[in-house]
């Protein structure tokens, strides 16, 4: 497949159009990450016949994940 008409700036580098790891923060609002999880994992749900969740449910889950992963992690080390 062959792109046409991209629009390229001839000021920026070359590492500026490379894809970027962001830090995840679940509460700034502002980077909207939240939103993004909140509307894949509704899709993953319509397209499994799950039940969707509500944005404040996603937000309280992805609080949750970080100290989950912490203590997997300890009791596997443990082990």
């Amino acid at each position: 497949m062959i792109l046409k008409n991209l629009p390229l700036n001839k000021d920026k580098k070359f590492d500026e159009y490379l894809v970027k790891s962001e830090e995840f923060e679940k509460d700034d609002d502002k980077n909207f990450h939240i939103d993004f999880m909140s509307s894949m994992g509704n899709c993953r749900a319509m397209n499994y016949k799950l039940d969707e969740m509500d944005w404040l449910q996603v937000k309280l889950k992805a609080g949750r994940i970080v100290p989950a992963l912490a203590t997997t992690t300890a009791c596997v080390a443990g082990l």
